[in-house]
């Protein structure tokens, strides 16, 4: 078991915290938390300005468990809200229990409330885990086509990836012309920006390498953090949350920290066309694609002053090195 991350405890005012007030709205029970825990940012303002919050009411769902609330951005909110409401429970599969969205009254945010997930976080070093990482995965990918491509869910193909891909390299040549950066952080950045100019002049390679796949939900972040295994007893439960990058297209980017083979076994039988070698080739392609996500994160949470841009520069050389890494492993360099 991994031990919770250390939280901070909201000590008065529980009634009128704005995650309780959101919850009420709900009408799912009226009982006052135990306690509020903090696990992300801090308690929204009446500004507004906090743009993702995380907590936990303990004690207020049925029979006293706990419930996670989460603040996001309104886009954000309406993506897991469609996942949670139009596909999870509308599949075969293990699912957290969601207890609806709470829109703020400036529209600019909204609260998502679901089943808190507990301890046990998912580690793509355990083969157990992999493997169970593997079955959900692969019954998601092939039952959701079933469902069809809902409204909501934005276009997670290649001409998001390539979007992005120009938009990291956009955004570094502005950081370094408006800063004029001359610390060893230039070096990474404009590393990055030359593996991004050969990507980009490669990308029918990428292209190749992608095709096979249909598309499908993909979860756009499945990684260990947003991942959870709940032990009950002989029977281990997977159980993934946090969906605010999820959208619809070939799911290379989920399948990178799972058993490929495994994944290989449990999708054939509904995509027959499928080789392993296509299992393995699109994985490497998700490689890419998950450091360039991690690039435009970085950098979309750059703020405009001096000691900020010194703080995020920092994780340009290991987002350099991921970013070399997956284009080697892709076997796209020359």
């Amino acid at each position: 078991m991994v031990k919770r991350e250390k939280v901070r405890i909201v000590e008065t005012d529980l009634l009128e915290h704005p995650a309780f007030l959101a919850w009420r709205e709900l009408q799912l029970g009226s009982a006052k938390p135990e306690r509020i825990e903090i696990i992300k940012g801090k308690t929204p303002n009446q500004n507004h300005r906090l743009k993702r919050f995380v907590c936990r009411l303990v004690g207020v769902g049925t029979k006293g468990v706990s419930v996670i609330g989460k603040r996001c951005q309104r886009p954000k909110a309406e993506i897991e809200n469609t996942i949670y409401e139009e596909i999870l429970q509308n599949l075969s599969i293990p699912s957290l229990n969601y207890y609806g969205m709470v829109a703020e009254a400036n529209g600019e945010f909204s609260w998502l409330f679901l089943e808190d997930a507990g301890d046990d976080t998912y580690s793509a070093l355990l083969e157990e885990h992999r493997l169970l990482g593997a079955q959900w995965l692969a019954l998601m990918h092939t039952s959701a086509p079933n469902i069809g491509q809902p409204a909501k869910l934005p276009d997670k193909g290649l001409k998001h990836y390539l979007k992005r891909l120009r938009k990291v390299r956009e955004t570094l040549i502005h950081i370094i012309k408006r800063y004029m950066i001359q610390s060893d952080d230039l070096v990474h950045m404009e590393a990055i920006i030359t593996k991004c100019d050969f990507l980009e002049a490669h990308w029918d390679k990428v292209e190749d390498l992608y095709q096979e796949l249909p598309q499908t939900i993909v979860h756009g972040d499945f990684v260990s953090k947003n991942l959870r295994v709940h032990s009950n007893h002989d029977e281990n439960t997977f159980l993934p949350f946090d969906w605010g990058e999820a959208g619809w297209g070939p799911p290379a980017i989920d399948i990178i920290h799972v058993e490929p083979f495994a994944y290989w076994s449990n999708v054939r039988g509904s995509w027959s066309w499928l080789s392993l070698q296509d299992i393995l080739s699109s994985a490497e392609v998700g490689k890419i694609f998950r450091s360039i996500d991690a690039i435009y994160w970085e950098l979309s949470g750059f703020g405009l002053t001096k000691e900020v841009l010194n703080n995020n520069l920092s994780n340009m050389r290991i987002y350099n090195s991921w970013l070399a890494m997956a284009i080697e492993v892709a076997r796209l360099m020359d």
